[in-house]
Formats: structure tokens, C-alpha cells, sequence
């Protein structure tokens, strides 16, 4: 037994307030127990807490439902006799304690309701979310019919990638040069893929290089191939990825990493099909379709004279550009269900993955700044803290950018995370982007140099054509520029690169997250974690 509301007591959890002995008797029994006076009562003469609470006038009525009794209803005193025990008393507390019985019983039945209710509301809801799921699942035939060739392996059913699906249908079987444009994690790889395999040479090699994960000494080698001896470590004769994708495609992933030099040959290449490899003087040639993609502007680099304009047209016969994912959000769902699936079948797990509504709504809603990859990511950790397969806002990780928000910090802690040290001098600052520093560090570099531009290019480390374009795009010959009156501290000994990594290093101090930083930052995924492996 427990109190569950008391009048004119104290409530002390470890000091008994009633005579437990009378309640328990009523709640056996099912009848009132009433004395005048319990001290000279005998039916109470051995009960230890009449005795020790001195109780006087007792009255206990049960609190009863058609089914059962569910509690007492205790009234005593300990002041004076027959002060609660008269007929008229007994009468009006009978008629509140039935009424009693009455209201909780229809309380329990109410909460049995609601808790009945909630269940069905759970399950409705469930099973819109799997319906939500299934429906994204069914891929619109109608969109399909119209497409020449499969691309199943592709998830998708937004009309932005339908609608490429009919360009690649009429470039298919031309010998073009394909340039495929989009951020990291669209997908490019998987539309090279499927302008490979969809083709004529479908059935020789797919070639695929990275050409910003290999070294640029040995790029070139790795194209090419080369003879044993020409070069140290070269033991033996190797064979080039241009040799080994002949009669197939040669996918240069993140082609605008290529080295200038390498730009030169890869040009010849792609007009000639001719290539030599390192140290031989005989000329080799394939057939070879040429797919290059990034998610670099190359179109600005040209501009910059970063990268070869002959070389772009000749690379840019047809460029695709692929959306990014928050541009089709009707294929999230469908891609979130194909990676539940995956991540089920890699662990051999029997029961299948759901997602919570509100989760689903959040995944729909955010932008997804590394796009599929992200997701599947995303997808994959939400699936291995998943509670009874089932993925939910409250299992992800505190990192996650879907994670529900942590505890309002004090404006103290807030202060304390603003202020952070770039170069030891310089704070962070979030209002900055990257390309604001780049433009007020060379402004200042260029300021403190006393406007001269071969210095100033030499102590940031750039070159000084680069500086001299700079100070013309930028109107640097301008003492009044708005760039020289922003609070910043040059340091000579620091070049760009190096504040460049320090300053990347600090924002994600103060930022935590990595896309909270580089959105801050204003560059893009592959830039901001290749300075990252810079910096490590």
C-alpha cells in the first residue's frame, strides 16, 4: 500500500502516518471499520501503530470498483474520541468513497484507452512510414519506357536524372568525350559505369583512375605504363591503365587534380590514341573512350590558367552535369531503403530495416552537402545503433547532423569556443569564409610589402603571376580598398598554405562537425578534407 493523496498529514515516505493494520483490514475484508476510540478498543489492542500514533477516532471506508477493491478510504484523529464515527459522517464518507470508486475506475479504463489508442496510433503510423518507403520503392515505369538502355543500377526517380538518362541514351555509342560535372558523392563513377556497359565496349575493361589520389611523379607512369630501369624503382616493364582500357573506357575521376604537364600528354593522347610510356621511344596505339569527371569549376580554372583550355574542349565534347541530391529529394527515401536493404544483406540480418517518420522528414528535409555518399554513410551508422531494426532520431549519434539538438549551452561557454587561436595571433572568425581570409591575408601580405608584388608573392608562397592577377581582380593598387581596413595581423614568416591549414584546423575546433565547418568555410567536401589529410 501506498498514499496516493493525504489532507491535513505529513507525508514522510519513512514514518508510517496511519495505521496500516486498519487500511489492510479493510482491504481484505471489503467493510468500513469505525471506533469512537481506538485506545480502549479491544479489537485494536495488539495493533503496535494504533498504540504508537495514539490514535483516537478512526474511520476507514474501501474504495471499490464492480470488480474489485482498489483502495481505502482513512480518515483518524488523535486529538479527541467519536469525532468522525457518527452515522451522519459515515453515511457522507460512503457516498465520496463509491464515488471514488466510480471516477478511478473510469480513469483506468481511460488510461487503458489511450494507451490502446496510442498503440493503434503507433501501428497506423508505422505502416504509413512503410508505405511511404514502398511507394518511393516503385520506380515510375512510365518514366522508364522511355529511356533506350537500363540503368537500374542507378537508384533513382527524379525527372533530373530521367532527363539525363535520355542524353546518355544518344551518346551511348559515339565515340565523344564525356565530361561529367557534380559534387562529391552524385554519383559520377556510377553514370561512367553505365556509359561503359550500355555501349559497344561493353564488354572490354572499365579503367578507373583517381588523378588527385596518386603522386604527380607517378601519374604519369600509372597512364602510361613504363620501361623497366627509367626510372628508380622501375624493376620492370609495366604496363599503363591507357593500355589496359583498350577497346573499353578510361574513367579519369577528378581530372581537374591533373598535373599541367600530364594535361599536355593526356591532350595528345585523346586526339591521337598514341602514347609512349616512360623511357621507351616506341609509340603505342589504342582504342580508347576517354570518360573524365570532377566537381571542380574548370570552366574558372581555364580562366585562372590553372588548367589547359585546349585541354578542357577537347575533354568537354559533352559535359553531364548531375544534380545534386538536394535537388531530387523524391529519390532520398528510395535511396535510404536501397542502403537499409544492403546494409542487411552485408550482416546477414533476417529482419528488415524501418525508419522513423520524423527521421524520414528530417533525411528529406536536410540538404545532404556529400550527397549520396553521405546518405549511405548516414545510413549505415543509423542501421548499426538502430534499436529493434528500427532507425529513430533518438539512436543517432551526437554528431550526426540529424541528431536532435544538444542542451542550450551558457553564453560563457559560447565565448569560450569563439575564441579560438588561428596562427597564434588571429581569432577565427565565422563570418569569414575561406576565399574572405585568402583575399584580406594577400591584400595585407601586399600592404605590408609596401605595394610590391614580387615580395609580397614570395612570403605567402605563390607565384607572382598569380599575385600580379590577384591584385588586378581585387583592385589592390587601391590604398583605400576595404581590404587593407580589416582587423587582421600579417605574419611574414606564415605563407597561405600554412595559414591555410591553421585556419581550417581552427574552424573545426569551433564548429566541431566537419560540414558545419566546411559550409562555414564556403569550399568544397574533397578541398576541405584533402587540406584536412595536409594538415595530419
Amino acid at each position: 500500500m501506498e498514499i496516493r493523496a493525504a489532507l491535513q498529514t505529513t507525508r514522510d515516505p519513512e514514518l508510517e502516518t496511519f495505521s496500516t493494520q486498519i487500511a489492510e483490514q479493510v482491504l481484505q475484508e471489503g467493510k468500513p471499520v469505525m471506533t469512537d476510540n481506538a485506545q480502549t478498543d479491544d479489537r485494536f489492542a495488539k495493533a503496535e501503530s494504533v498504540h504508537l500514533l495514539k490514535l483516537r477516532s478512526i474511520l476507514a471506508l474501501p474504495i471499490s470498483t464492480p470488480q474489485q477493491i482498489i483502495g481505502v478510504l482513512y480518515l483518524d484523529t488523535r486529538i479527541q474520541d467519536q469525532v468522525i464515527s457518527n452515522s451522519e459522517t459515515l453515511e457522507l464518507l460512503q457516498a465520496f468513497a463509491d464515488q471514488a470508486g466510480l471516477a478511478l475506475e473510469h480513469a483506468q479504463r481511460l488510461t487503458a484507452s489511450q494507451s490502446s489508442q496510442q498503440n493503434l496510433e503507433q501501428a497506423l503510423q508505422q505502416t504509413q512510414d512503410e508505405l511511404s518507403l514502398a511507394r518511393s520503392v516503385l520506380l515510375d515505369e512510365s518514366l522508364h519506357l522511355q529511356t533506350r538502355y537500363s540503368y537500374k543500377n542507378i537508384i533513382t526517380r527524379s525527372r533530373a536524372m530521367q532527363e539525363l538518362f535520355r542524353v546518355l541514351d544518344k551518346i551511348t555509342d559515339t565515340t565523344l568525350s564525356v565530361l561529367i560535372l557534380g559534387a562529391t558523392g552524385t554519383g559520377k563513377e556510377l553514370i561512367a559505369r553505365a556509359l561503359h556497359h550500355n555501349s559497344s565496349r561493353g564488354q572490354k575493361e572499365f579503367v578507373a583512375i583517381n588523378c588527385g589520389a596518386i603522386p604527380a611523379e607517378l601519374i604519369e607512369s600509372e597512364l602510361f605504363g613504363h620501361k623497366a630501369g627509367s626510372f628508380t624503382g622501375a624493376t620492370r616493364d609495366k604496363i599503363g591503365l591507357c593500355e589496359l582500357a583498350d577497346g573499353g573506357t578510361l574513367f579519369l575521376d577528378e581530372v581537374g587534380e591533373l598535373p599541367p604537364p600530364l594535361q599536355v600528354k593526356m591532350l595528345r593522347f585523346l586526339q591521337e590514341k598514341e602514347f609512349r610510356r616512360v623511357g621507351e621511344t616506341i609509340t603505342r596505339r589504342v582504342d580508347v573512350r576517354v570518360v573524365a569527371a570532377t566537381h571542380q569549376d574548370l570552366e574558372a580554372k581555364v580562366q585562372r590558367h590553372e588548367f589547359r583550355e585546349d585541354f578542357y574542349f577537347r575533354l568537354c565534347e559533352i559535359p553531364l552535369q548531375i544534380p545534386a541530391l538536394s535537388e531530387r529529394r523524391e529519390d532520398i527515401p528510395l535511396l535510404a531503403s536501397r542502403f537499409m536493404k544492403d546494409y542487411q544483406t552485408e550482416n546477414s540480418l533476417k529482419k528488415k530495416f524501418k525508419i522513423e517518420r520524423r527521421l524520414l522528414q528530417k533525411m528529406i528535409d536536410y540538404d545532404w552537402p556529400g550527397n549520396v555518399r553521405e546518405l549511405e554513410n548516414f545510413i549505415r551508422v543509423a542501421c548499426a545503433l538502430a534499436e529493434n531494426q528500427v532507425l529513430s532520431l533518438e539512436a543517432l549519434p551526437q554528431h550526426s547532423p540529424l541528431a536532435p539538438a544538444s542542451p542550450t549551452v551558457s553564453k560563457k561557454t559560447i565565448l569560450a569556443t569563439q575564441a579560438v587561436l588561428i596562427d597564434g595571433t588571429n581569432h577565427y572568425r565565422s563570418d569569414w569564409k575561406w576565399h574572405d581570409y585568402e583575399r584580406i591575408l594577400m591584400a595585407h601580405a601586399y600592404q605590408h610589402h609596401h605595394f610590391r608584388a614580387l615580395p609580397a608573392a614570395q612570403s605567402i608562397g605563390i607565384s607572382p603571376p598569380t599575385m600580379y592577377r590577384k591584385i588586378k581582380e581585387w583592385e589592390l593598387e587601391d590604398s583605400e580598398n576595404p581590404l587593407y581596413a580589416k582587423p587582421f595581423v600579417y605574419q611574414p614568416e606564415i605563407p597561405l598554405k600554412d595559414f591555410r591549414n591553421q585556419l581550417f584546423s581552427a574552424a573545426l575546433k569551433h564548429h566541431q562537425k566537419p560540414y558545419a565547418t566546411l559550409r562555414a568555410l564556403g569550399v568544397s567536401q574533397g578541398f576541405f578534407y584533402k587540406v584536412l589529410r595536409e594538415v595530419r
